[in-house]
């Protein structure tokens, strides 16, 4: 005669059985969850960069349009986008750029983004002063900025030879800010930096910087 199991022992295989496979589920999942996790940790460390990013570019170009031809034009703006960048540490500030743009959207020239441009610090033909981090930091007590178009550090566009008149058939000139960060990832999970960027046009106010 054949003895069947005892129905307690058929119950502790099956729990055994169920235990294991939501083991199993667990171990699959739970990579899945903690990858999601960091992604959005770092899109959030991301998203503020950004913010602040775009914050500093207006700040600078509000503060260069309302100086307009004043020597101190760019001078002030560096200060204030160093200001708006806060506690972004002057190692990720890749690059910043004040130029001339042809219309109230145009995006930075190409030329004025060359490693070539970037390493004289700016271009005359593309009318744009290339500046560092480390320049935009140190604006607020330099002395490279003297108001003289040959050998001050903005003389690629000179603040005096900017539009401020309005009975110029083409009005004052428009004003551009680039900022660009690289911004370092906490989880490197997605790699170890992230570009952050944006600009901020304004056309020069009337009259700005007159004597």
């Amino acid at each position: 005669m054949s003895s069947a199991a005892p129905r307690g022992s058929c119950r502790s295989r099956r729990a055994r059985g169920e235990n294991g496979a939501v083991l199993v589920e667990v171990v699959l999942i739970l990579p899945l969850l903690m990858l999601i996790s960091l992604a959005v940790f770092d899109l959030g460390l991301g998203w503020k960069a950004s913010m602040t990013v775009t914050n500093a570019a207006r700040a600078g170009a509000r503060v260069a349009s309302n100086l307009g031809v004043a020597a101190t034009a760019d001078k002030s703006a560096l200060a204030s986008i160093a200001a708006s960048l806060g506690t972004v540490p002057v190692s990720e500030i890749d690059v910043i750029v004040i130029y001339r743009a042809t219309t109230a959207d145009g995006d930075v020239p190409a030329d004025c983004l060359t490693g070539s441009t970037r390493a004289t610090g700016g271009s005359s033909a593309s009318q744009c002063n290339v500046y560092t981090g480390a320049e935009a930091i140190a604006a607020s007590t330099s002395t490279t900025f003297t108001g003289n178009c040959g050998s001050s550090r903005d003389r690629f566009w000179c603040p005096s030879t900017r539009g401020n008149s309005q009975a110029a058939s083409t009005g004052p000139d428009y004003l551009g800010v680039y900022v660009r960060i690289n911004h370092t990832t906490k989880t490197k999970a997605f790699g170890s930096t992230m570009v952050v960027k944006d600009r901020a046009i304004m056309r020069i106010e009337p009259n700005a910087g007159n004597p």
